[in-house]
């Protein structure tokens, strides 16, 4: 019925004898990389020592580690309560109205 080359490349390919043992290694291989594209939002980024050395607070994982650190390091310092703020920790400038709030508190 059909007498071109892409029929009779697929003849050759059809007559083929079955090999379960490949068939069964390209299963795993879907399988793995199914597996490994569904996890691939919880991988994380690589990290760049370069990065890491000169900005290190431009990494969020980082920047939360050092932060966690300075706050076990310091912490004590700074009590829980209303009149004082943790996040001042961390901060590099006082905000303004936590500024004012403070020297609301201490004109009482």
């Amino acid at each position: 019925m059909f007498n071109n080359s892409f029929v009779a490349a697929y003849r050759e390919l059809k007559a083929k004898s079955f090999n379960a043992r490949k068939r069964f290694q390209l299963a795993i291989l879907c399988v793995r990389a199914v597996i490994r594209i569904k996890h691939l939002h919880n991988t994380p980024e690589p990290l760049s020592t370069h990065v890491a050395c000169t900005d290190p607070y431009r990494i969020k994982i980082l920047r939360k580690v050092i932060d966690g650190c300075a706050f076990r390091v310091y912490g004590h310092w700074v009590k829980k309560g209303e009149g004082q703020n943790r996040a001042a920790l961390f901060e590099n400038t006082p905000k303004t109205e936590l500024k004012h709030l403070y020297v609301s508190n201490l004109s009482r």
